[in-house]
């Protein structure tokens, strides 16, 4: 078999290496991020709630091409919208929860979605409500897929086939809209992967919003690339946090420097 040249093929053959094994698993405090009970699915499951929300977009008209917003809290549904576009030749875009009306109607001016998938959060009660006056009716708002759908024959994508677009931070001026191809997406993962010595076996933890360089390049690429089992934690809960490294019984995670600073703080955490 050949070397994988697009994401959906990593996809792919990580189902078809490790189809029962543990792969993607929501923070235990997923109730307090928007309501939903945390899950956990292996990889055939991974890959039939992908086909899933292929059809959902579908069904909403995206194609190949198209560009799809997307603003969710780091749970399950995050990674499996951004792998089913990638899957269908879609382009997703992405965005920080912390974003409000000014950059998703700046988002839709660069990248021009026609959907925008999103759903309220515990401390965005009104996210929905919220997202479809700042983008107006010209944009379908969708609530992420949640159920499986039947297998889906591979798309025709390309390595130069555009993935994403993401944000620059937006800190000194408006963010902008960067983006990578399949193939440039893969470049990432793959130094990432040898110089860390990673394996199907390893258990990584993401402590980053999979919507940028960090979250997708350095924890979702590399996941797939791998095969091994994904912990997701919506940042941060230092408790939370500490708490997934021996409950997930983790072997590699990056610790932000936020997080260090509050350990550092902490002196009943680092007794």
């Amino acid at each position: 078999m050949s070397e994988p040249t697009t994401i959906d093929e990593l996809v792919r053959r990580a189902v078809k290496a490790r189809p029962g094994k543990e792969a993607l698993a929501d923070a235990p405090n997923r109730g307090t991020l928007d309501g939903g009970v945390p899950q956990r699915l292996t990889w055939t499951e991974v890959d039939a709630r992908i086909d899933g929300a292929v059809a959902e977009l579908q069904a909403a008209g995206v194609g190949p091409g198209d560009t799809v917003g997307i603003q969710l809290a780091n749970v399950v549904e995050l990674p499996i919208t951004l792998l089913a576009c990638f899957r269908m030749g879609a382009v997703a875009v992405p965005f920080p929860v912390q974003h409000r009306a000014h950059e998703l109607r700046h988002g839709f001016a660069t990248a021009g979605f026609k959907v925008f998938v999103t759903t309220d959060r515990t401390d965005r009660p009104d996210q929905v409500a919220a997202a479809a006056e700042a983008l107006g009716p010209q944009v379908a708002i969708l609530a992420p897929a949640t159920e499986p759908g039947p297998p889906l024959e591979p798309a025709a994508i390309a390595p130069d086939t555009r993935a994403t677009v993401c944000w620059t931070s937006g800190t000194t001026g408006t963010p902008k809209g960067v983006p990578r191809t399949n193939g440039k997406w893969l470049a990432t993962s793959g130094f990432q992967v040898t110089e860390l010595d990673l394996h199907a076996d390893d258990r990584v933890l993401c402590p980053f919003p999979v919507v940028n360089m960090a979250g997708i390049g350095g924890m979702l690429l590399t996941w797939i690339e791998t095969g091994c089992f994904l912990a997701l934690h919506h940042p941060l809960d230092l408790q939370v946090f500490l708490g997934q490294i021996p409950g997930e019984r983790i072997s590699y995670t990056v610790v932000p420097p936020a997080a260090l600073n509050m350990l550092l703080a902490n002196d009943a955490m680092l007794d």
